[in-house]
């Protein structure tokens, strides 16, 4: 599925920002300091989050000139933050029609809101008879059964078929009412009808969505404690992202500190090389540059002696250029933060239904 239009009501400093187009490839919101592209991109990656659970905060994030009267009138319990709406692809459309059959789904949008209290109000035309007769169909129900169980969807057939009995010239059997629900129950699964099967469907398929910005760069020294610290999720903070960074090459920090010298310089050429060709592949403007990953040691004073351990990790670029080398830290933004979004983006770039990337000050 692909997002089409995102809307966001009463969230932060924004009223209504009303149907927001989205295109197909890249969407650039474009406005003053302060007039509420960050907010509307924080309710976007809200409405399904790639790394963590966020939710709405009443008490923070509603407008609060609008509170004392919002709360009065109730509009405050209907306020939605974020809808977004998907035009469904076809294979979103099989996996329907895989659990309920063919022409169940109506046309091929689907909405979905989120309200503060965490209220998903879901927008999808299911054609419920239709589903029914696909079981009739597909199961060779007999006419005589369908005539008593009716034809408006699978959950009232069910409730009809529950304690029927067949009467000996009723034109249907046991085994017929039988073999109708085990196949409807089949089809809804645990939903209670099937309208709520499909949504259930498609909230599986809807694409996550993943912030970035520049409070998540990449520092161009690393803490080797702090990389051995608790994880937290990709692109979450600078330190996960050279977690992730890390992860890219297919390294850890042990292996880049081993104790072994050409053990250790092995490993940090390998990682070098391969961030280098990674990292430009997709960065055209100095083809001259390369990555590397250098460790610095520190002086640990003991009674018996001194001994040199790994402290940091230096990540430098090297200008085959000018013959010179410098902390990563020191090249131009645009660098810094392409290099960290390259990091932070792999750990879930491979995610089955897509990720919709959002950009904050790029």
């Amino acid at each position: 599925m692909h997002l089409t239009w995102v809307r966001s009501r009463l969230f932060r400093n924004i009223v209504d920002s009303g149907d927001v187009a989205i295109s197909p490839d890249v969407t650039a919101l474009v406005g003053k300091n302060e007039s509420g592209k960050t907010a509307l991109l924080s309710a976007i990656y809200r409405f399904h989050p790639v790394y963590s659970k966020d939710s709405f905060d009443l008490g923070q994030e509603y407008p609060r000139w609008r509170r004392v009267p919002d709360t009065r009138s109730g509009e405050i319990t209907e306020a939605k933050p974020i809808t977004c709406t998907f035009e469904l692809g076809d294979d979103d459309l099989r996996a329907v029609a895989g659990a309920l059959g063919p022409g169940v789904v109506s046309g091929r949008s689907y909405s979905r809101s989120i309200s503060y209290e965490g209220k998903r109000t879901v927008t999808l035309h299911v054609d419920e008879e239709a589903a029914l007769e696909n079981v009739y169909t597909d199961e060779e129900i007999p006419p005589a059964l369908r005539s008593v169980l009716g034809t408006r969807s699978i959950a009232g057939a069910l409730e009809k078929a529950d304690g029927l009995e067949a009467a000996e010239d009723s034109g249907y059997t046991a085994a017929d009412i039988d073999l109708f629900v085990r196949a409807a129950r089949e089809r809804l699964g645990e939903n209670k009808t099937a309208w709520h099967r499909a949504v259930a469907i498609l909230r599986e398929r809807e694409p996550k969505f993943f912030y970035f910005s520049d409070y998540q760069n990449l520092p161009g020294r690393i803490d080797l404690t702090d990389l051995a610290g608790q994880e937290e999720e990709p692109g979450a903070s600078e330190i996960q992202t050279a977690r992730a960074l890390l992860e890219l090459v297919g390294t850890t920090a042990g292996a880049l500190s081993a104790e072994d010298f050409e053990e250790r310089k092995a490993e940090l050429e390998a990682v070098s090389n391969d961030l280098t060709q990674q990292v430009f592949e997709y960065w055209k403007q100095n083809p001259d540059l390369s990555v590397e990953i250098d460790l610095d040691k520190r002086t640990v004073h003991h009674p018996n002696g001194q001994t040199a351990v790994a402290s940091h990790l230096d990540i430098r670029v090297k200008d085959r250029r000018h013959g010179f080398t410098n902390n990563f830290s020191a090249r131009s933004t645009g660098f810094q933060w392409f290099f960290s979004f390259l990091a932070a983006f792999t750990a879930f770039e491979n995610y089955p239904h897509g990720v919709v990337v959002l950009l904050d000050e790029p």
